[in-house]
């Protein structure tokens, strides 16, 4: 790749490589079978500033079957989202809504528990599409692009509101996929859009970025793309969810002026080249930490066996000083971690293995969850630490060197948005 995926521009700086690894979320059935590895840097653009994979792994390879089912994690913000996207509606529940990438179907199936007749998914991956369909739901198992938005638009035509939860970031063609938004969306047509916020991990040195992840947006450069489409941004909100997310709910509009990069470029660029400069340091500084504590004879597990705690474990180069990774989703038991080749076992063996400290790497709105299900563990001496930002658990190691870096206190997300509001 020469040129940014998002303005086109061909200057741009690696300002992350994280070298060769297997892909984070295909969790292995065996440990007899070679795991293919790719190489994966991060790019600034020069000229838009959007971070982005320059060299991605082709997208058939990610979703022939995705191997993750949208079901298996709670989505509290999803009855928001209802919420206001009916705040933005007449008549609400007659409207047309098609959601792209829709996984199983969560939120079709909360739509239609809402009294939404005419809503319609498409989704690539095979096995999360039969999902789909086995629950009763609408849904086209194809690629969302120009050509099959014209094709939908011939059987079905457009729709009052397209939804785009946790997409935008994995699409390879952004040209192609806004095209194929404008396409499908009817004149003065609401578009939701739910993206990690990367300004986020920009803060708080979270490194863990995963192969599917092509683009890694901030409000600036998701606002910028979206006004290149002519989407005018009327609300939008952060939600603590895998991280930090943004939702942005937004219209068409003729004439809407373009934003220009050089409104953000100046905030933006220092704090992409620092944290890309501050990676080496805080990589042994946490992997060291985590190697003395095996040397001071500790047990140590993970819990959690998501992408996210996978490229930690495989970046930070961890994985030796692990003795498994813990998760309680039994589709998930039996298999090997990529990379580390770890054992992925059921959550009682923290235990059964005297394990001494536990790295968690779930999300932070359910660390409590797990917290409650072990406090045998705890009582009997056993530690919890998170490795996933925005815990208020981080390893000690964490907040020492959030200082140094200068990122500033993080403040947390709501795990729910009260109002979703306009932006200032």
């Amino acid at each position: 790749m020469t040129e940014c995926r998002l303005c086109r521009g061909e200057s741009m700086t690696e300002i992350l490589n994280f070298e060769s690894h297997p892909i984070a979320h295909h969790l292995m059935p065996d440990i007899s079978k070679k795991e293919p590895s790719y190489p994966f840097s991060l790019f600034f653009c020069n000229s838009c500033g959007l971070i982005q994979i320059a060299q991605p792994i082709p997208a058939e390879i990610f979703y022939s079957n995705y191997h993750f089912f949208t079901s298996w994690k709670d989505q509290p913000q999803i009855p928001i989202i209802i919420n206001e996207m009916e705040s933005m509606l007449d008549s609400p529940r007659q409207k047309k809504i098609l959601d792209v990438g829709c996984n199983d179907g969560v939120f079709l199936d909360a739509l239609k528990k809402h009294g939404y007749d005419s809503i319609l998914g498409i989704e690539p991956s095979r096995d999360v599409y039969n999902e789909c369909v086995k629950k009763g739901l609408p849904c086209i198992n194809e690629f969302f692009t120009k050509n099959s938005a014209l094709n939908i638009v011939s059987e079905h035509g457009r729709f009052d509101v397209v939804a785009i939860r946790h997409v935008l970031e994995h699409i390879q063609d952004l040209g192609d996929f806004m095209e194929a938004i404008s396409l499908v969306l009817a004149p003065n047509g609401v578009v939701i859009i739910e993206v990690p916020d990367f300004y986020y991990n920009l803060k708080s040195l979270d490194y863990t970025a995963w192969e599917e992840h092509v683009n890694y947006f901030t409000s600036e450069t998701l606002s910028h793309l979206l006004s290149l489409s002519g989407i005018h941004t009327v609300k939008s909100e952060s939600v603590l969810f895998s991280g930090s997310v943004m939702i942005f709910f937004g219209s068409k509009c003729s004439g809407l002026p373009e934003i220009s990069p050089s409104s953000y470029m100046d905030k933006l660029a220092p704090l992409a080249m620092g944290y890309g400069a501050f990676w080496p340091k805080f990589r042994d500084r946490v992997s060291s930490h985590i190697a003395g504590l095996k040397g001071e004879g500790k047990n140590i597990a993970a819990y959690g066996a998501g992408a996210r705690l996978s490229s930690f474990i495989n970046f930070f180069g961890i994985g030796r000083y692990l003795s498994f990774v813990a998760d309680d989703q039994v589709e998930k038991q039996g298999k090997f971690m990529p990379g580390s080749l770890l054992p992925i076992v059921p959550s009682d063996e923290l235990e059964k293995s005297r394990i001494n400290v536990c790295l968690l790497g779930v999300n932070s709105e359910n660390e409590g969850k797990v917290m409650s299900r072990h406090k045998n563990f705890i009582q009997n001496g056993g530690v919890f630490y998170s490795v996933l930002p925005p815990s208020v658990m981080l390893l000690p190691v964490w907040a020492k060197a959030i200082g140094e870096y200068g990122g500033g206190e993080i403040q947390h997300p709501p795990s729910q948005p009260p109002n979703c509001r306009s932006p200032p």
